[in-house]
């Protein structure tokens, strides 16, 4: 770990806790000034979904963010909801790019889900059916886009390999993003709940 650490004390640790009521791990308690008073009950939510934009991880910053998520959610621009950065494209299975540009004007599915999902592995299968009949009659007005949340690239390389769609790239940090645009908080979070955590 990069930062400080205040040495073992099971006292101290006791006296923190209770002072910052953390009940669960990881926390993170971000304080204000010299007074310790804290800024945000646990910012470690705050870091998973908006990385060093949560900075400096107060509630005013998190109702900015939100707030901007929801502008761009309403907003109905898939260029502001697709686009990262440099990046203006979304990839097929075979690596190919597409424009983003290129999906203007057309009806657009997001699709959400990760292999390690039997659940999400079998609504693609179901999807892919319907998504093939629905390019033929509806020609280029539809496209569904991938938002990965598989865990590794490995997994994300297997997934899109069966999928006849877009996707958005697997090191790309937009596929966070869209998560928390589009409310969406995770599939079945598999056992990645933070544990309880009694001092």
């Amino acid at each position: 770990m990069p930062w400080l650490a205040v040495p073992f004390n099971v006292n101290t640790q006791r006296r923190l806790c209770n002072t910052y009521h953390v009940n669960c791990i990881p926390s993170l308690i971000p304080l204000l000034g010299s007074n310790g008073r804290s800024v945000e009950e646990n910012a470690v939510g705050l870091i998973e979904d908006y990385g060093i934009d949560a900075f400096p991880f107060t509630k005013e910053r998190k109702e900015e963010l939100k707030s901007f998520d929801n502008t761009k959610r309403n907003g109905g621009n898939i260029e502001d909801l697709l686009v990262y950065g440099q990046r203006d494209f979304v990839i097929a299975a075979d690596g190919e790019k597409t424009l983003v540009s290129e999906l203007i004007g057309k009806t657009i599915g997001l699709l959400f889900g990760a292999h390690w999902c039997p659940p999400s592995r079998a609504f693609a299968i179901q999807l892919a059916e319907v998504y093939n009949e629905l390019k033929i009659i509806q020609n280029k007005h539809f496209d569904i886009v991938f938002v990965s949340t598989d865990r590794d690239q490995e997994e994300f390389d297997l997934n899109i390999s069966s999928m006849p769609w877009l996707a958005i790239p697997y090191q790309d940090k937009a596929r966070q993003d869209l998560s928390n645009k589009v409310s969406i908080f995770m599939l079945f979070r598999e056992k990645r709940r933070r544990k309880s955590y009694r001092p």
